[in-house]
């Protein structure tokens, strides 16, 4: 039978000392481990220890992510990208010129007074260079004879629009920064026809490869110059078979103080790019302030300045969405039909 020797651990066969140090192994009683041994080699210490690496590597992940993240909406929300209008008109009674942008700043700041005259609206581009030219051109060739863009500005149940942003996720174009909200709408799916959405306003735009953008001031123009409603721009750089290429830009403009007489504050948002394909639609959803934007005794709000007197969405029960619609070009439906 072969035993081992508690002191040094040698093998031999059975008896009372051992052979490899002399130790007597029958009245032999090993030293107790000290403090810190017993500490170093708990297994609780190492599953500690283990637990606050991960803890320090996920924090510095995620700082990382923060901070890039910062910087990306600090360098997008410099100013506000904007194209030159059409010849499309809206048909609305209250659509005023576009206003000129200012000088790189803060996100929020007074928007200066519209122009008076459609004549002065300045030519203002979505981007520059030759690589952006060289897009446009690309997609000129790919153009139909035109496109109707139907924009729809709505109140929509919160519940309603919380579907559609799980259901505009699934389709892998989704974007948010806070309040701001973007997205595609799967096809098959008309969010305008939805119960729960309420449509204040519309606008239509005609698009063709002579006129690939549009932009217009909606909501109303205040007698001391200055403007209050939304901004939207919208750029087409090509279409391709049955998708729709673009560019979509929305900003807002309204008293953020309940003293009207506070000048209005103009803020800006990041550009959206989205590429639409058969019975897709584009949507995205503002947070604009939760009181009246007239005073008391002024006329009845018309328009998207009608949300403001929407007791559901004083109490966030409803959202301001804007949803972008595109009938395709019906050459490319009929150039289908002839070669068959």
């Amino acid at each position: 039978m072969m035993i081992v020797c508690p002191k040094c651990g040698f093998s031999q066969p059975q008896d009372r000392y051992c052979a490899k140090c002399g130790v007597d192994m029958e009245s032999f009683k090993p030293s107790a481990p000290s403090m810190a041994q017993r500490i170093l080699s708990n297994p609780l210490l190492h599953l500690f220890l283990a637990f606050i690496l991960v803890c320090v590597v996920i924090i510095f992940v995620r700082l990382h992510s923060k901070e890039e993240i910062a910087n990306r909406v600090q360098f997008l929300k410099g100013g506000p990208t904007l194209v030159s209008r059409g010849n499309g008109q809206t048909g609305l009674a209250k659509t005023t010129n576009l206003p000129p942008p200012p000088p790189p700043g803060p996100s929020s700041q007074q928007m200066p007074p519209p122009p008076t005259s459609p004549s002065h609206l300045p030519a203002m581009a979505l981007a520059s260079g030759a690589e952006k030219n060289e897009s446009l051109d690309e997609g000129k060739k790919g153009f139909g004879d035109s496109v109707r863009m139907h924009l729809s500005f709505a109140e929509v149940d919160h519940q309603i629009m919380e579907s559609l942003r799980q259901e505009s996720r699934s389709t892998g174009q989704f974007t948010e920064f806070g309040d701001f909200k973007a997205g595609a709408i799967p096809s098959g799916k008309k969010a305008t026809s939805e119960r729960g959405v309420r449509i204040l306003q519309k606008a239509d735009e005609k698009l063709d490869r002579e006129h690939m953008s549009a932009s217009a001031n909606i909501g109303e123009a205040k007698t001391d110059g200055s403007f209050l409603g939304v901004t939207y721009s919208v750029l087409l750089t090509q279409i391709d078979g049955n998708t729709i290429r673009g560019e979509i830009e929305v900003l807002q403009n309204f008293h953020e103080s309940t003293d009207l007489n506070d000048p209005p504050v103009r803020r800006t948002y990041p550009s959206t790019t989205f590429e639409l394909t058969t019975g897709q639609s584009w949507m995205v959803s503002l947070n604009l302030p939760s009181f009246p934007q007239e005073e008391p005794d002024s006329a009845s709000a018309e328009g998207i300045m009608r949300i403001f007197q929407s007791p559901q969405y004083k109490s966030k029960q409803t959202e301001f969405t804007l949803f972008f619609e595109f009938d395709r070009p019906a050459v490319n439906q009929n150039a289908g039909k002839n070669s068959q």
